[in-house]
C-alpha cells in the first residue's frame, strides 16, 4: 500500500512542504525484536538503547572489580589480598615499585590509544606514585600509562580516567599496576577498566576521555568491571 511522507524544509529562508508517495514494499526494513514499546517515540529510544547494546567492548583487564577474588593477578615484590572492597596490594619493600599484573593481552601497536578507569584509595603516606601501565611481557618497557598519579593522598578515594597513545608495540602485553614507595605501602583498589579505543572503534575514530567518561556511565559497573565485560 503506498506511504505518504510529509516533509519540510527551508530554502531563502522560507519553510517549503511537499509530500513523498512510494510503496510501503519500497521501505527497507528490520525485525521488530524484542521492542515492547507502544508509542513511537519510545519504541525509537529503545531501539536506540538496543542498537548500543550491540557495542561489545571487552574490559582488558580479566576480573577488574574483583568479584572473583584475586584470580587473574599475579604479583611481584608485592602481595595481594581480596576483601569486600576489591583488592588490597602491598609492596614488599624488597623493591622501589612492587606491583600487581596480567599477562598475554591482546595485541596493542604503535599508535593505538588506550582508556583506562582505575579507581583506589591509598592506605599508606608514603606512596610516591601508582600507575596503570600496559608492558611488555618481560615487564619493563612501558608502552602506555593511561593513569599516573604522583604523592597520593592517604584515604583519599581516587576514580581517575585516561587515554594514553601506545609508543611501543607489544604482541602479548602485560597490564601493570605499579606502587612505588620505599617501603610496606598498601593500597585498596576497587575496579579497574581498560579498553584499546583503536580496537573497538578504528584509527582516528577514537572517542575522547570524556566521550568516554559520559558513554561509561551509562553502564552498570556489574556489567563493565568483571570477567566478561561487555558494554550492555
Amino acid at each position: 500500500f503506498p506511504v505518504t511522507i510529509y516533509t519540510t524544509t527551508t530554502i531563502n529562508n522560507k519553510a517549503l512542504s511537499t509530500n513523498i508517495i512510494i510503496n510501503a514494499s519500497d521501505v527497507p526494513n528490520t525485525p521488530a525484536g524484542n521492542i515492547s514499546a507502544t508509542n513511537i517515540q519510545n519504541a525509537l529510544n529503545e531501539l536506540d538503547t538496543e542498537k548500543v547494546d550491540k557495542l561489545m567492548a571487552t574490559n582488558l583487564i580479566t576480573n577488574g572489580d574483583f568479584s572473583n577474588g584475586t584470580t587473574g593477578w599475579l604479583t611481584f615484590e608485592a602481595t595481594a589480598v581480596s576483601n569486600a572492597e576489591g583488592m588490597e596490594i602491598t609492596n614488599t619493600g624488597s623493591s622501589a615499585s612492587g606491583f600487581v599484573f596480567q599477562n598475554n593481552k591482546p595485541k596493542v601497536s604503535i599508535g593505538d590509544k588506550i582508556y583506562a578507569k582505575f579507581k583506589f584509595k591509598p592506605l599508606s603516606s608514603g606512596i610516591v606514585s601508582i600507575r596503570l601501565t600496559i608492558d611488555n611481557s618481560g615487564l619493563g618497557v612501558s608502552s602506555a600509562s593511561p593513569v599516573v598519579i604522583n604523592n597520593p593522598v592517604l584515604n583519599t578515594i581516587y576514580d581517575l580516567s585516561g587515554v594514553s597513545t601506545a609508543t611501543i608495540a607489544h604482541d602479548t602485553p602485560t597490564h601493570v599496576i605499579f606502587i612505588s614507595s620505599p617501603g610496606s605501602e598498601k593500597l585498596q583498589v576497587y575496579n579497574v577498566l581498560l579498553f584499546n579505543l583503536t580496537t573497538l572503534f578504528g584509527a582516528g575514530n577514537e572517542p575522547t576521555k570524556p566521550e568516554m567518561d559520559k558513554l561509561l556511565s551509562v553502564y552498570p559497573n556489574s556489567m563493565l568491571y568483571g570477567t566478561h565485560g561487555s558494554l550492555s
